[in-house]
């Protein structure tokens, strides 16, 4: 059993469940973001404090950020 941050205790045999929970409450937000582009843009200057900033790179796979 493990213990999360609220206390509340889980086998490590309903993470995988947990997780998909997860990802598909993320999935849903992702396409509600998409498709309200000035409400995301609230939603997210609402949620994060300061810059975000992303750095270049490239690798053999190709161009990326971080």
């Amino acid at each position: 059993m493990t213990t999360l941050e609220h206390g509340a205790r889980y086998s490590t045999l309903e993470f995988p469940q947990i997780e998909r929970a997860v990802r598909a409450r993320l999935a849903e937000w992702d396409t509600a973001l998409e498709r309200e582009s000035p409400q995301a843009r609230a939603i997210l200057s609402a949620a994060l404090v300061g810059r975000l900033i992303f750095t270049p790179g490239e690798d053999q796979r190709g161009r990326f950020y971080e």
